[in-house]
């Protein structure tokens, strides 16, 4: 961008001996003075004020900010590879729970919803199918995802009978942040059938307090005053009120 510089301009006369001398603006030092001759005191520098003008871009200037703007827009929107999703989704069948679990892993980290309905499946688990580590690793991922579709789902999934993939669940839920989910989440913490295991119980704790409705507060409100609960509980419930 180019710049404006200030100029200025400086004027210099000559001395006077017996007659008055033209005085002409020269760029050249001053001389030195001649013996015997009175000397002109120097005149002050007169700068010129120059007024800045408005930078202005250019029409070049803006289209390559603009070109570089979208660059940096497209370089920041995530391209989903197709192919990977389908092998990922495959995988989930696999009959090694450990390498289906870490594709249902993967497929919340790459948070394309399109793979929302495939980790709903394995939730269903119809079949009897999906080793509680996958379920867990799916209900994980659903909350990642963040697709109320799979509200029905992770609702059903806090009732899983492993203790590990109901927590997920409840984690998932408060992620998704729909307040239907409420009525679960305490339900979980009252406990009232003792089904829930503390860490279930711990994470319903956690994502009530991710909702900021009356009823969430006020159940985190009785269960941290509550001297009879779990102290583990009840501080984490205590603290969720502060």
């Amino acid at each position: 961008m180019p710049r404006n510089e200030k100029k200025s301009k400086q004027s210099s006369k000559k001395s006077t001996v017996k007659r008055t001398s033209v005085t002409k603006p020269t760029a050249e030092k001053p001389k030195a003075a001649t013996p015997g001759v009175t000397a002109v005191a120097k005149p002050a520098v007169v700068e010129t004020a120059v007024t800045k003008a408005p930078t202005v871009q250019t029409p070049e200037v803006k289209t390559a900010a603009v070109a570089e703007a979208q660059v940096a827009s497209v370089a920041a929107t995530p391209v989903i590879d197709r192919e990977l999703l389908a092998t990922l989704i495959g995988e989930l069948r696999s009959m090694d729970a450990d390498r289906a679990r870490e594709a249902a892993v993967s497929l919340g980290g790459i948070r394309d919803v399109s793979s929302t309905e495939a980790l709903i499946s394995v939730l269903n688990n119809t079949e009897g199918y999906f080793h509680s580590v996958v379920r867990s690793a799916a209900a994980a991922s659903l909350g990642q995802l963040g697709d109320v579709r799979a509200l029905e789902a992770l609702t059903r999934t806090v009732d899983d009978e492993m203790a590990e993939a109901s927590a997920e669940a409840v984690r998932a839920l408060a992620l998704l942040g729909d307040e239907k989910a409420v009525d679960t989440l305490v339900a979980v913490l009252r406990n009232t059938n003792g089904y829930y295991l503390p860490v279930v119980r711990l994470a319903a704790v956690h994502g009530l307090a991710k909702f900021k409705t009356d009823r969430a507060k006020e159940e985190l409100s009785y269960v941290a005053s509550d001297s009879y609960e779990d102290s583990v509980i009840r501080d984490a419930a205590s603290n969720a009120t502060r």
